[in-house]
């Protein structure tokens, strides 16, 4: 009985940390034309119609913002679940052993899913951390486009997107092998963690 309980655990937290990099993915899908940094655009249309070209800058800006934060929160919450599960798989349903701090040698297909676990957690850091650098890019041109008397802001502000667009196109790689940038769509399994995971555990 308490072997089928970890069990269970485990898969749930399996489940639902695929899930979240599924949740992540579709937001990154839909916010593809968001993404695509303007460079080579802002800088020459500011030159022509400033203020609303700020203006429409300033709301991609926050709409990337916006993309980015929920992305983060998803990865965020898949690492909390891949970790959860990696415990469980460790320690299995045996209080002595987790009192003694003595671990379990999983069966094999245990064994297959807490590699996965492992390369999707380094895999999902590591793009967090990349969200993360291109957010305080961007949070700078906002800051740029909403000051007063910077002179050249437009290209201040193209300055920006030209470090992020690599770095999303970096990230994107990341969570999603074999990914050239946003809107790419690859298979189910080409995350380190995907459906293939669920049915593995679901031999349990």
């Amino acid at each position: 009985m308490a072997d089928a309980a970890w069990k269970a655990r485990f898969r749930q937290r399996v489940v639902t940390a695929v899930d979240c990099f599924l949740a992540a993915d579709q937001v990154l899908e839909l916010a593809d034309p968001v993404l695509r940094a303007q460079v080579g655009v802002v800088a020459a249309a500011a030159a022509l119609d400033p203020a609303a070209t700020a203006a429409i800058e300033r709301r991609r800006l926050r709409l990337s913002l916006d993309s980015l934060g929920r992305v983060m929160q998803s990865l965020d919450s898949a690492v909390v679940y891949m970790q959860g599960g990696r415990i469980l798989a460790r320690v299995g349903g045996d209080i002595d052993h987790r009192q003694h701090q003595v671990a379990v040698e999983p069966e094999p297909v245990v064994q297959d899913v807490i590699a996965r676990l492992k390369t999707a957690c380094t895999v999902a850091m590591d793009a967090y951390e990349v969200f993360d650098s291109c957010c305080g890019h961007l949070s700078t041109a906002i800051a740029l486009l909403d000051a007063t008397g910077i002179l050249n802001a437009g290209v201040l502000v193209e300055q920006e997107n030209q470090i992020v667009a690599p770095a999303l196109t970096y990230a994107i790689g990341r969570h999603r092998p074999g990914s050239a940038g946003p809107g790419l769509r690859r298979p189910p399994d080409a995350y380190p963690l995907g459906p293939s995971s669920i049915a593995s555990v679901s031999r349990m």
